[in-house]
């Protein structure tokens, strides 16, 4: 992921103007999406309805090094139960676990898109969540 969100942007900038403190982010959480529909500005409307044990997940990014963090190990969702989830074009990293909530981070497209129908796991393999700040 290398695309800020608005707010990240204006956290980063008020924090180096010296007008705020940078947010204490005490944990990241990826949540999935069958569209963009807004994630720049921070619009979650096209996030996996929240049915069918659908439910963000921590992602443990590591330190970073050269201004890139990945994830150590997988990141897995719960397995679709009860009905399909669609197909998943869009990740991002937020900073709260309840569906909805939270402010977007960072956002991506992603490479391939997942089709998950009930009984699939999701799942992004150890060092596939890629970090990047340039």
């Amino acid at each position: 992921m290398a695309e800020l969100s608005t707010y990240a942007e204006n956290a980063i900038v008020n924090w180096l103007r010296g007008a705020t403190t940078m947010p204490a982010e005490t944990a990241a959480y990826v949540a999935l999406f069958t569209a963009d529909g807004g994630l720049e500005a921070g619009t979650m409307d096209n996030e996996v309805p929240n049915a069918n044990a659908y439910a963000r997940t921590a992602a443990a990014i590591g330190v970073a090094a050269d201004g890139v963090g990945t994830n150590a190990a997988a990141i897995t969702f719960p397995a679709a139960s009860g009905g399909n989830w669609g197909t998943i074009t869009h990740a991002a990293l937020v900073d709260d676990n309840t569906w909805g909530g939270g402010n977007v981070i960072m956002h991506s497209a992603l490479a391939v898109n997942v089709t998950v129908n009930d009984g699939d796991t999701f799942q992004i393999n150890a060092t596939k969540l890629t970090v990047t700040i340039t």
